[in-house]
């Protein structure tokens, strides 16, 4: 693929996004850049994707999985695990010991 095509098709996956994501409301966990990022991704047909994009597809889930594995521009990102590790797990207890879904606490209902 020449550069020139790659452009012009990642060009046409953004605005995809952009036009998915525009009327979307931005929620702090379940709708947010995200989001829009997997959505761009998605439309882009990207022939050589990581492991965990090819089993779950593009979602949230494994953007963050493949940003954690294979990102170089977040430093000590042992650090950053371990403090987001420790208030998720916090949020599931949490939630166990309420019974509630974790998105009930982190998104009421309007």
């Amino acid at each position: 693929v020449s550069p020139s095509a790659f452009r012009e098709a990642w060009d046409r996956a953004v605005r995809s996004g952009n036009l998915a994501s525009e009327k979307m409301v931005h929620m702090a966990v379940v709708n947010n850049c995200h989001t829009h990022v997997c959505s761009a991704l998605r439309s882009a047909s990207v022939a050589r994707q990581p492991a965990v994009a090819s089993l779950l597809g593009w979602n949230i889930v494994a953007l963050g999985a493949t940003m954690f594995v294979h990102g170089r521009w977040i430093p000590q990102r042992g650090r950053c695990f371990r403090a987001w590790c420790c208030l998720w797990a916090l949020l599931v207890v949490t939630c166990l010991i309420l019974g509630q879904s974790p998105l009930t606490l982190i998104a009421p209902r309007l």
